[in-house]
């Protein structure tokens, strides 16, 4: 795990969609995340170990479901209670998307781990042209590092978080008079852009959601816990 200093950073983005808007400086006490995406090895010590149900798609076919169970590649076809259960039994928690932003971001409000621009292959996204299939190794693309040392925040596969899903929520943090309480949605917060993913989804600042029970072969996880 990395250790996230306490302190304050940019969260969000004015250049990003409305659930990303405004961008403002907030504050996260100290706090540990994975380095790297949880692993199929890793999760399968968990599986073998207390009887949880195997990563695999509900009720699909997966075509490149083969492809995709490298021991270190990560974990996938987890749901957002799978990712949970996972992170208490190694006495740990699903981040919250605020540290997971941090922890991808740094403190200066920059657009990709690396900084700016995207010549190259930086990261696992948009497709083969970076020379994988599907998922890579975690760790594998040198350049997708944020500044804390937090590997695949730009590529690879999404990411649960913690919380539940409020579109407006950096609205109504900012505002002088709320005008919802922001009470959870039917949706997890996801974190983070995959193998697939291309355009503005790739944005470290980019809020993605789904119902938590779903599983797909682009949404993994890592875990973190407080200082």
């Amino acid at each position: 795990m990395v250790e996230i200093p306490a302190g304050e950073f940019i969260l969000g983005s004015d250049k990003g969609g409305f659930n990303e808007k405004p961008a403002h400086v907030a504050h996260l006490d100290a706090y540990w995340i994975d380095r790297y995406e949880v692993t199929y090895q890793r999760y399968m010590e968990f599986v073998e170990a207390t009887g949880h149900r195997q990563p695999g798609p509900p009720s699909r076919y997966a075509e490149k479901l083969g492809l995709l169970r490298g021991p270190h590649q990560p974990i996938t076809y987890v749901s957002w209670s799978d990712a949970n259960d996972y992170c208490q039994w190694r006495g740990k928690r699903l981040p919250t998307e605020q540290e997971w932003e941090k922890a991808m971001r740094g403190t200066d409000g920059r657009t990709w781990p690396w900084g700016e621009g995207l010549s190259g292959h930086p990261a696992n996204f948009a497709g083969e042209a970076d020379g994988y299939v599907v998922s890579a190794p975690v760790g594998a693309f040198p350049l997708d590092q944020s500044v804390f040392g937090v590997y695949d925040g730009a590529g690879n596969v999404m990411e649960w978080t913690d919380n539940w899903y409020v579109e407006d929520l950096y609205l109504q943090e900012n505002a002088a008079t709320p005008t919802s309480n922001g009470s959870p949605s039917t949706y997890k917060t996801m974190r983070g852009s995959g193998y697939t993913s291309q355009g503005v989804d790739i944005r470290i600042t980019n809020r993605s959601f789904m119902v938590p029970d779903f599983r797909d072969e682009t949404i993994g996880f890592r875990c973190a816990r407080s200082d």
